[in-house]
């Protein structure tokens, strides 16, 4: 009988992980602007969420704090070709290509998605993710963490981040909304 119970308990704990784990809406990515993304009736547009190419920094090896560069349209990382984030460190790192987007949408209120980004250099990928924060007036772009050679995590917060959502029926968006890909 405890047997039972307890793959009964084990079953259950596992649905609950999962279910939350498994989250998430893929949003299509406009093909003539990198910078948006739609799903079920809502647009999504962080072309005024930073000034691009936005900047910011991480602790590094050699040297001790590297610098980080994004750009959703693309920018130049040296021999690398187009990059969305170029890592500045002993020399620039390509972290992933701008055609290499996923979106995802964890959350709609308050706003919280995604963008990986990947085929960089060596394998790399970046993990954007937008968060919006009522309470954080200033919107902020910050390195979270590395997983060495494999993948970058940046958050993007700040109240402003809300203002990238749009309903695709609001009067000022049907002049502009993309057709169907």
């Amino acid at each position: 009988m405890q047997m039972k119970c307890t793959a009964v308990l084990a079953a259950l704990l596992l649905v609950g992980c999962v279910g939350h784990m498994a989250v998430g809406m893929q949003l299509l990515v406009d093909p003539k602007n990198p910078l948006r993304a739609t799903g079920n009736g809502t647009a999504f547009d962080i072309s005024s969420v930073l000034k691009y190419p936005a900047l910011t920094t991480g602790p590094g090896f050699n040297p001790p704090i590297y610098k980080y560069h994004f750009d959703p349209h693309g920018l130049d990382c040296d021999n690398q070709g187009k990059a969305v984030v170029c890592q500045d460190a002993d020399f620039p790192r390509n972290c992933g290509h701008p055609d290499s987007a996923i979106w995802m949408l964890h959350q709609m209120s308050p706003l919280k998605l995604t963008i990986l980004y990947v085929n960089g250099f060596n394998w790399r990928a970046t993990n954007m993710t937008f968060v919006e924060d009522p309470k954080q007036t200033k919107t902020q772009f910050n390195f979270v963490s590395e997983s060495p050679y494999l993948q970058y995590n940046f958050v993007v917060s700040g109240s402003d981040v809300g203002k990238i959502m749009h309903h695709l029926d609001d009067a000022h968006l049907r002049h502009n909304a993309t057709n169907v890909y």
